[in-house]
């Protein structure tokens, strides 16, 4: 059985996320929450919303980062639903952390740029800087708000009930 296929409730994700009903439902009436992670459902009496684990990424990732200190809003949900649904490289799948064995993945991310990196054992904080100093769009970041988005994916799976190891190997094969 995969989490990745479930689909969660507006108080699901309330209770997994830590993120208030309504401010969900108010990242939905704003367009927030789009693509794929549109809901199911919900907008009449009766129907409940319900979001994909993609989704659940999105507000779990919006969340880290706002607790992190990013105040926009936009970016935020940006650089969450760069990271849960697209990816630029082979060696991370969408919504996952990087595959290889005893790396962490940070979300680093401003108001109008995000990326993800894979950080390794052993590498310092300079590496990590010239890591993100490259070219992106032709200017160089010379800020912004970090999180580990590994722990984010893994307390996320954990507060669903999954296994975030077992995820890990269904979706990359033995590391």
């Amino acid at each position: 059985m995969t989490v990745r296929k479930d689909k969660f409730t507006s108080g699901q994700v309330a209770d997994i996320t830590g993120v208030t009903i309504n401010d969900i439902q108010n990242w939905c009436k704003r367009g927030y929450i789009m693509g794929e992670a549109v809901p199911e459902g919900g907008g009449s009496q009766g129907r409940h919303r319900k979001f994909s684990f993609e989704a659940l990424l999105v507000i779990a990732f919006v969340k880290a980062l706002i607790d992190a200190g990013m105040r926009d809003l936009v970016g935020a949900f940006r650089a969450a639903s760069q990271f849960a649904y697209a990816t630029n490289t082979a060696q991370r799948l969408p919504g996952l952390p990087f595959g290889q064995q005893g790396s962490r993945t940070l979300i680093v991310a401003g108001s109008d740029w995000s990326r993800a990196i894979a950080v390794r054992p052993g590498e310092s904080a300079f590496d990590l800087f010239l890591a993100l100093s490259g070219e992106d769009e032709g200017k160089r970041q010379i800020g912004g708000v970090w999180i580990d988005a590994t722990a984010v994916f893994e307390k996320t799976v954990r507060r669903i009930g999954g296994d975030p190891e077992a995820e890990m190997l269904r979706a990359y094969g033995p590391r």
